[in-house]
Parts: structure tokens; C-alpha cells; sequence
């Protein structure tokens, strides 16, 4: 299962289109809030995606967020950004994102990114 916090509705319909595709069930929440209950209650996807624009809680907060809990430190997550914003893709990584996809997504580069991130977690729990 892959969850993806984005307003965003293309983005949505492009990562649920996508994700099918290569195998995944697709969850996705328009609302941070109805994402943290949902965390909250236990639920927990294999992989998550989180949109850095996210206007209400932005995703590098919501990243912040889940890197501070011991309960989701092995859940990997991708963040998805403009290409302009190579800063903040750099600061994702820094802050624990297991990888960033560049919009326009596509599947090669979606495909790719999922392999690395669930690699770099497979890894960190090794250690």
C-alpha cells in the first residue's frame, strides 16, 4: 500500500495511475489532518509519498513529524517537488526522506526512486 499527502489533484490522479501500474494499492489524502489520525490509529502504508507544497502543513514538516517517532522510523518516504526547488529537496534528504521525485512524475523515474527507498530502508535497518 502507498499513501501520498498532496492537494494537488493531478498529482494524485498521476501517482493513484502510476502506482497501480507498478503493482500498489494507492491511498491518498487531500487533508494532513485526516493523514495524522490515520497514522495515528496505526494504519501505516509500505511506502509514503509527501508533496514538499502542501499548503495547510507543508511536507518537510510532516516529515520532520514522522522522523521524530520511533513507531515510523522504518517507513519509507519520498518526497515529490518542483524542479525549482532543489533546496528543499536536498533538505528532505537531510531531514530523513528516503528519496525525492522531480513533477512532472513519471514512471521510469517513480519506478527507480520506490527501488532506492525501499533499498536505503532495508539498509538502515540492517545496521
Amino acid at each position: 500500500m502507498a499513501w501520498l499527502v498532496a492537494n494537488d489533484a493531478l498529482l494524485r490522479r498521476l501517482m493513484q495511475e502510476l502506482l497501480g501500474d507498478l503493482g500498489y494499492e494507492f491511498q491518498d489524502f487531500h487533508e494532513p489532518g485526516t493523514f495524522m489520525e490515520t497514522l495515528l490509529d496505526g494504519e501505516q502504508p509500505d511506502l509514503l509519498f509527501l508533496d514538499i507544497q502542501k499548503p495547510e502543513l507543508a511536507g518537510l514538516e510532516l516529515l520532520s513529524f514522522i522522523r521524530t517517532h520511533n513507531d515510523w522510523d522504518g517507513l519509507p518516504v519520498v518526497m515529490v517537488t518542483e524542479e525549482s526547488e532543489d533546496e528543499w529537496s536536498e533538505q528532505s534528504v537531510r531531514l530523513g526522506a528516503d528519496g525525492y521525485l522531480f513533477k512532472p512524475v513519471n514512471l521510469d523515474d517513480l519506478e527507480q526512486t520506490i527501488q532506492l527507498a525501499l533499498d536505503r530502508r532495508r539498509i538502515r535497518g540492517e545496521e
